[in-house]
């Protein structure tokens, strides 16, 4: 099922609503298509300058490194739409980039995040996806199973198959059914808010154009790491919430941003460190 109707002008209160109802708010405009347009093309010239500097991309909390990414991050008005659901002190703990290429065999199996970051509650954070090109149906856009959030923590099956592109290629044990997804399907500049509980997950990218989507991890201050001491950057309030907070970005890729990255991927308590830089 593929649900498309713009909410541009959709109340905080009706954004809690259908969050409470469905575990998802979508579609929502951040930007215009032109503006979407001109990130994807520093998305590529950003990875391409990873590759060449640091030997591989750059896909976990990019906005640390990444100016650009940054300011998408703080925009008041997504900044508002998120407060509406965590409130006025704002975390952001981490940020991804998810790249489909055209033509790719690759998915992501269906799972619910909560179980493998170590944070509680699971109404303290919510997640972000942001579509630089199209994505539809056919691009292997987002896939939800709406109000599957109030089900709780559900089982986990590694597979590790190779065309799953999640770390250990997991998937809920939980039926599926294709009746019950509906696809997430956004225009470029369009976003969507989905609950930590959420199962979700993608198809392959049969169409002829790259799927790339940005993802911010926002949560209240007092989402408790039961994995160790964590770090965020602060977006807005005044409350740490204990976490370490992370140093905005001056410069792409520059000395001082990379040194800290490397500091959040060799002390993350979450599983992140698992991509290291050289």
């Amino acid at each position: 099922m593929e649900i498309h109707n713009s909410l541009e002008n959709i109340s905080a209160s009706e954004i809690q609503n259908r969050f409470v109802n469905d575990g998802i708010v979508f579609p929502l405009r951040l930007m215009s298509t032109e503006q979407a347009a001109g990130y994807a093309s520093q998305y590529y010239h950003f990875q391409q300058q990873a590759i060449q500097r640091f030997g591989s991309e750059i896909y976990i909390k990019p906005h640390l490194v990444a100016p650009w990414i940054y300011e998408i991050a703080r925009q008041r008005a997504l900044l508002d739409r998120v407060a509406a659901l965590l409130g006025d002190e704002i975390l952001l703990w981490s940020s991804d980039i998810f790249n489909k290429p055209a033509g790719s065999d690759k998915r992501v199996g269906f799972h619910q995040d909560s179980p493998y970051w170590g944070l509680s509650p699971e109404d303290g954070l919510v997640s972000v996806w942001i579509a630089l090109t199209s994505s539809q149906p056919e691009s292997g856009c987002m896939q939800v199973i709406r109000q599957t959030h109030n089900i709780g923590l559900l089982p986990h099956r590694k597979t590790y198959a190779p065309d799953n592109m999640l770390s250990v290629g997991q998937e809920v044990e939980y039926d599926c059914d294709s009746a019950l997804v509906t696809d997430v399907a956004l225009q470029p500049g369009e976003y969507s808010i989905h609950h930590f509980n959420l199962i979700h997950g993608g198809q392959p990218n049969s169409s002829t154009q790259d799927r790339i989507g940005l993802v911010f991890r926002f949560i209240r201050p007092g989402m408790v790491q039961s994995q160790g001491p964590d770090s965020a950057t602060l977006m807005r309030g005044n409350n740490s919430g204990g976490y370490q907070l992370e140093t905005p970005p001056a410069t792409e890729l520059g000395e001082p941003e990379m040194a800290q990255l490397r500091r959040v991927f060799a002390e993350s308590p979450s599983g992140f460190g698992g991509q290291m830089l050289a």
